[in-house]
């Protein structure tokens, strides 16, 4: 008697544990194919910034390789972070405004303007 309730209580274990082992992969398959969606994402805009900004890119991704590699320690990778940003901001406001502005040269004031002055 003792050993057939063993056997039960073994058995609903087994099953209990194949079931959940099934969840398990089930749930490790739609986290698989999440991943490739947000690699696939992370690549084609990576590609994107790499042809319109090269230099800030790879800027980015040398100091994000650097800090992960574990090159700077507290406080000097904090400010240096500080500063890095700083730049790339500048860099990346001063692109905007030539966007804006078109070419670094003046246009000269419509001869009509140039009358009334």
């Amino acid at each position: 008697m003792k050993t057939e309730k063993t056997m039960r209580e073994t058995e609903f274990g087994a099953r209990r544990m194949l079931d959940q082992s099934r969840k398990v992969h089930r749930d490790a398959r739609s986290l698989e194919r999440s991943v490739e969606v947000l690699f696939t994402d992370a690549e084609s805009a990576l590609r994107q910034n790499l042809a319109e900004s090269p230099y800030a890119t790879l800027g980015i991704a040398a100091g994000i390789g650097f800090v992960v590699a574990g090159g700077l320690g507290g406080r000097l990778a904090i400010g240096l972070a500080a500063i890095t940003g700083r730049a790339l901001v500048s860099v990346a406001l001063q692109s905007a405004v030539v966007g804006v502005l078109g070419s670094h040269e003046p246009k000269q004031m419509p001869e009509e303007m140039m009358e009334d002055a």
